[in-house]
């Protein structure tokens, strides 16, 4: 058995003006990982900051993370274990959420390091990291 069953569900829905639902899909994705951590973080600066992993976390499999400033956007750039740089994974409005959920073992579909930069200082967010 794992040390850590890290699962995600998910609900997608389109509704018409009267809010019927045009699409409806609920997605699960599951990981038999080590670990996972949550983290609720500030960007002090609006310069590029590294975010740390957990000492028993070296390749992410699983990232979530949620733009939780009123105000504020964050950029978030990533490394995947395969790459020689970072790539830019997205760009956070206020309430966004960004997820990758590797749900089979092994690093070739992890990222190694994280890395935020938000428009204004003391942007908050919520992270959560699995592996």
């Amino acid at each position: 058995m794992s040390a850590s069953q890290n699962n995600l569900s998910l609900i997608v829905n389109q509704q018409d003006t009267s809010g019927v639902n045009i699409i409806n899909r609920s997605y699960t994705a599951t990981y038999s990982g080590t670990g996972a951590v949550l983290i609720n973080g500030i960007l002090t600066t609006t310069g590029a900051t590294a975010i740390s992993f957990p000492p028993n976390l070296t390749n992410a499999m699983q990232v979530l993370i949620k733009n939780t400033h009123a105000t504020a956007n964050i950029r978030i750039d990533w490394t995947p274990t395969l790459a020689t740089g970072s790539i830019i994974a997205g760009r956070l409005t206020p309430g966004s959420v960004l997820a990758l959920w590797q749900a089979v073992s092994g690093s070739s579909g992890a990222i190694t390091a994280l890395t935020g930069t938000a428009d204004v200082a003391n942007a908050t967010y919520e992270l959560f990291l699995g592996g």
